[in-house]
């Protein structure tokens, strides 16, 4: 009975420990990014009224993963690729924490054709030292 009760102690002990240590290295990070295109509009809806100019991603904590729905439509009078990169993020080091992808496959989008992308930013589990952030995506249609 005693070594049950030992064990008990130890155990709760040992949670408390856990919780604490997690509490301890959580952080909330404030963001918003800001979208650029190239060639193509960046839209809200399927029906291509309201362009995107930033998405504000919510709050986020380390190892939280986020998407967000976008329209891509294609504003040339050629067939393009799509690219997208990031750039100016602040502070510099957020780059090393963050990843912002896409679920593009890469085929040829046609004029006036609209596609619909997912973007995801990823958080890592070991982000330190940043409470908020931003960056510019940019997406460019290549034909």
């Amino acid at each position: 009975m005693r070594r049950l009760a030992c064990l008990l102690v130890m155990l709760v002990l040992a949670g408390w420990s856990v919780t604490l240590a997690a509490r301890q290295f959580r952080v909330t990070i404030a963001n918003r990014a800001t979208v650029k295109s190239v060639g193509v509009g960046v839209y809200e809806e399927a029906g291509c009224v309201t362009r995107v100019t930033s998405i504000d991603w919510g709050t986020l904590d380390p190892g939280d993963i986020k998407t967000k729905t976008a329209y891509i439509r294609n504003e040339s009078n050629v067939p393009v690729t799509l690219g997208l990169s990031t750039v100016n993020w602040q502070p510099p080091e957020a780059e090393t924490y963050m990843t912002l992808s896409w679920d593009y496959s890469g085929r040829d989008l046609n004029p006036g054709e609209v596609l619909t992308v997912v973007l995801t930013l990823t958080i890592s589990l070991d982000v330190t030292g940043i409470e908020a952030f931003s960056f510019d995506i940019v997406i460019t249609g290549t034909g």
